[in-house]
């Protein structure tokens, strides 16, 4: 919906894309966990038409030196969807895409895949992980249906395969941990 409000489809005027380089964009307001923050609908479907239109518009600059996949949401939920817009870029689109993410659906095999992807096409991947906690029972409680381990061993496979950047975003449930973070991360 917020595409459309902006014209990215269907502008009546003459929108100028060329000193475009860096795109940040939501397109998934749906989500596999809960967080103590969050107005995600946890439930409710994504617009598979929506997102699919994104994607296409996405596929037509060229010369970005970056797209940010920073939703409001869990982009690995739309995983194949993900995959085959990832398998249709290039250099002369994009140097890099960054995805933001909970961490919580990844797994080796994804990883592996989204490797061979990104050395196929010659686009970088970068990780964006929103953590919100760096104990059990402060993660547990923020991140509601996460598993601390669960993203501990999720961060150590994305950062042995691509860059990667912790996102820690300050709330009642967390603040006792927030002094400690880059320490606990380093």
């Amino acid at each position: 919906k917020a595409s459309d409000r902006s014209g990215i489809f269907s502008c009546k005027n003459k929108c100028e894309w060329d000193d475009v380089k860096i795109i940040n964009i939501g397109i998934l307001h749906f989500c596999n966990i809960h967080c103590y923050h969050c107005c995600s609908e946890i439930y409710k479907k994504p617009n598979i038409d929506c997102i699919q239109k994104v994607f296409e518009r996405l596929l037509l600059f060229k010369g970005l030196l970056k797209i940010e996949l920073d939703t409001s949401g869990e982009i690995f939920t739309i995983y194949t969807l993900l995959k085959n817009f990832l398998r249709r870029l290039d250099p002369s689109i994009t140097k890099e895409v960054v995805l933001l993410t909970n961490g919580l659906l990844l797994d080796e095999n994804k990883l592996y895949e989204l490797k061979q992807i990104s050395i196929n096409t010659g686009v970088n991947y970068s990780f964006r992980v929103s953590v919100d906690g760096i104990t059990k029972e402060t993660y547990e409680k923020t991140r509601v249906g996460g598993t601390f381990e669960k993203i501990l061993k999720n961060i150590n496979l994305i950062k042995d395969n691509f860059p990667i950047q912790i996102s820690f975003t300050i709330k009642k449930t967390n603040y006792s941990d927030a002094h400690n973070v880059k320490s606990f991360f380093n």
